[in-house]
């Protein structure tokens, strides 16, 4: 087949953030049309062609090619192919994958594959459970609706960030194939371990620590935080001491639906204290900053300043079945300010959860707060300042104020925070925002609904329902 110059531009368009650029101009010279040669194992150096390419051709060789709009931001896969002198590109008809080539349309209708990363995988391999990546960034840009990203246990240092986005029946889902056996260590310093930017995405079982300001930070919408351990997050250093931290932080004013479901929060912000004597109120276990969603059944302790705090743009979230003891401010806020202006936060359900021995209240209202929250069927003790101080005259009429009577209270991971037979707690819920299973998946559906993180009777599971 002959060959010939041609000159031809295209643009490309990318929705990976890490890559931080919009558009490439190309011009090709050399081209020879050809069938699909491609080798399964070859389909791997070239990663970023998952992007849509509509253009009527079919495969491309091209030995030169100009770029121009920020050519130093090149992905690998075209670095590579320029290394080599021949890059080949399937355009327009085919979508390539991690499995080799297919249509774009089958591709993104069928979705639900199962990827595999180890901290003894390599970014060169297929993703396989026999083949596995080496990093959950990498996995990331793989994905589409419906995927499932399989962590292995082992230790993954650094700061994560990944942006794939599902849809409502088909979300992103990165699980740690055994609860809490896979460690996110955050390293990087004022930053956040693990940054979602993804919409319609379930991050699921790990454990998170590190030397950053926030444990696992949610930039989208319809996210859920469920069954994690977020521990030892250092909180900010001096040079961010006003933007506080969190161990778990849903942090986007415009985001809505975000849910914090069964995770274990603690000991956030008490590393880089000293450094920041006059900002402890801002360092946080849980802090939930938009509109909607739930924060049910977490176990929330020893955090330096609120356990779950909701503040910005928080309105019409549902706080319900958790236990919130032993932190540096009160076990809970409910309240607006500072950036968007004119929000208020009203319209939040605050049922079946127990405050105890806080440094503060049990629950509070500040700032901006309407007429419509509720509190239904909390219990609170001990709590240094009293049960709760709210605003607009909103009342805790049917709060319980009473030893929640934990089989082993030492105010931080040495106790034992289920509850002992005549506790209170003990089907004394409400069901009005209840989770239908506690922390450990046992349902709440038997004689009674007990207050706090924890069910005293079991039953069939169901994680992730609300009623």
């Amino acid at each position: 087949m002959d060959s010939f110059p041609i000159n031809l531009g295209l643009r490309l368009w990318f929705n990976q953030r890490t890559w931080r650029w919009r558009g490439l101009q190309m011009r090709l010279k050399h081209y020879l049309l050809r069938g699909p040669l491609f080798k399964k194992s070859e389909v791997h150096v070239v990663p970023w062609l998952k992007s849509r390419i509509t253009v009527s051709l079919r495969t491309v060789w091209f030995t030169k090619f100009d770029t121009s709009r920020n050519p130093g931001a090149v992905p690998y896969g075209v670095s590579t192919a320029m290394l080599s002198s021949i890059f080949l590109l399937n355009i327009g008809l085919l979508s390539i994958g991690a499995h080799g080539l297919e249509s774009t349309n089958s591709r993104a209708r069928t979705g639900g594959r199962n990827y595999y990363v180890s901290p003894n995988g390599s970014n060169r391999n297929a993703g396989s459970v026999k083949r596995p990546w080496a990093t959950i960034e990498y996995a990331a840009s793989w994905l589409v609706p419906g995927d499932t990203v399989h962590v292995l246990p082992g230790v993954y240092s650094g700061r994560i960030a990944t942006a794939a986005s599902g849809v409502a029946d088909a979300r992103i889902t990165y699980i740690s194939e055994q609860k809490w056996e896979a460690h996110i260590i955050g390293d990087v310093v004022d930053r956040s371990a693990w940054d979602n930017r993804g919409n319609y995405v379930d991050i699921m079982g790990f454990d998170v620590s590190g030397t950053g300001r926030t444990g696992l930070y949610n930039d989208g919408s319809h996210v859920r935080f469920i069954a994690n351990h977020v521990h030892d997050i250092a909180g900010p250093t001096s040079a961010l001491c006003d933007n506080g931290g969190a161990g778990i932080f849903h942090g986007n004013y415009s985001g809505s639906d975000n849910d914090t479901i069964g995770n274990r929060v603690h000991d956030i912000g008490w590393t880089n204290a000293s450094q920041c004597a006059t900002s402890g109120s801002q360092v946080h276990g849980i802090y939930h900053a938009n509109r909607g969603g739930h924060i049910l059944n977490n176990l929330v302790y020893h955090n330096r300043a609120y356990g779950i705090h909701l503040w910005h743009a928080a309105s019409d979230v549902v706080i319900s079945g958790n236990t919130v003891f032993n932190n540096g401010s009160s076990g809970l806020v409910v309240g607006a300010g500072d950036k968007p202006k004119g929000n208020r936060a009203d319209g939040c359900l605050v049922s079946n959860n127990i405050l105890a021995y806080n440094s503060r209240y049990g629950f509070v209202e500040s700032g901006n707060t309407g007429t419509h929250n509720r509190y239904l069927k909390n219990l609170t003790y001990e709590n240094k300042l009293g049960p709760s101080q709210l605003q607009n005259g909103n009342v805790a009429a049917d709060t319980i104020t009473a030893d929640p009577k934990f089989v082993n209270y030492t105010g931080d991971s040495r106790g034992e925070y289920r509850l002992k037979p005549g506790s209170p707690a003990l089907r004394s819920g409400t069901t009005e925002g209840a989770p239908v299973d506690d922390i450990e998946e046992r349902s709440r559906s038997g004689s009674g609904i007990d207050i706090g993180a924890y069910q005293s009777t079991a039953g069939p599971r169901n994680v992730f329902a609300t009623r």
